[in-house]
């Protein structure tokens, strides 16, 4: 997912939500991130990780990720609708298909 977006937008931040992790998780989280882009021509990539009560986008992002869950695990489209139609590219990840990565 990450080299897709990364092939597609060659200059990118990518801003993680530290809130949450301890540090070690956030360590590994970031280095899962340049290890899967690092065989990738050069690009500029800047990876964050920033408190999202202090980052606004970050609560946004949130936001599209727990309509994403409601859509997919309780089929639930309600809040997912909201922005449906802003939607470039949609894939859905499970487990299995990151094991097959």
């Amino acid at each position: 997912m990450i080299k897709k977006l990364v092939s597609r937008y060659p200059r990118i931040e990518i801003t993680l939500d530290r809130r949450y992790t301890n540090k070690t998780l956030r360590y590994k989280l970031e280095q899962y991130i340049r290890d899967g882009i690092s065989n990738l021509p050069q690009n500029y990539i800047l990876i964050r990780q920033e408190d999202s009560q202090q980052q606004r986008g970050l609560q946004a992002v949130d936001f599209i990720a727990w309509a994403l869950f409601q859509k997919y695990e309780n089929n639930n489209a309600e809040y997912y609708q909201q922005f449906e139609s802003r939607i470039l590219d949609e894939e859905l990840v499970t487990k299995y298909s990151l094991d097959t990565e």
